[in-house]
């Protein structure tokens, strides 16, 4: 089965940033629909949808993790169950004990949500009260998460979309 569509751009001299927002405009549309891009020219191809290795931080710095980049599968149990054992494989891995919620949210988008804090249940009252702990996002530096979702590089990959835009 193949479905898709041909985009030809055209533009005045007249404007400015084209560059930055036709490759956004590109990968964008590329997100949305969930397939590849292929230069008719020369073949070239790039998915918007792959397996993306991301800094494992990442996933903690944010008070959530995965708007515009984890997939919007609201109702795919496969999917939900894919990021996951990424996450657990990833805080296996990192030796962190942590909470987090994976949840679709109001947008119906997959996210992770993760406590501040990992879970420290040897520490007394007084010292989780005046010791300075790591968070997440620190004992995650150095580590991987590796998932299917958009890939965010899409949108700066200038060489690819370069070609796209005709030169002056």
């Amino acid at each position: 089965m193949f479905a898709g569509f041909e985009v030809k751009l055209t533009y005045g001299d007249d404007l400015v940033n084209i560059d930055r927002s036709v490759m956004a405009a590109l990968a964008r549309t590329v997100w949305e629909c969930g397939g590849p891009v292929i230069r008719v020219e020369d073949g070239e191809v790039r998915h918007g949808i792959d397996r993306v290795i991301f800094p494992a931080e990442v996933l903690a710095e944010q008070p959530c993790f995965g708007e515009n980049v984890l997939l919007r599968l609201p109702l795919c149990d496969a999917y939900h169950a894919h990021v996951s054992a990424a996450v657990h494989k990833t805080l296996v891995q990192s030796g962190v004990k942590a909470s987090y919620l994976l949840s679709t949210g109001r947008k119906e988008h997959v996210k992770l949500c993760f406590a501040p804090y990992p879970e420290r249940p040897g520490l007394s009252f007084w010292r989780r009260l005046f010791t300075r702990e790591p968070t997440v996002a620190e004992l995650l530096r150095g580590y991987e998460f590796t998932v299917i979702a958009h890939d965010p590089d899409l949108a700066y990959d200038r060489p690819f979309w370069h070609s796209f835009i005709p030169g002056p």
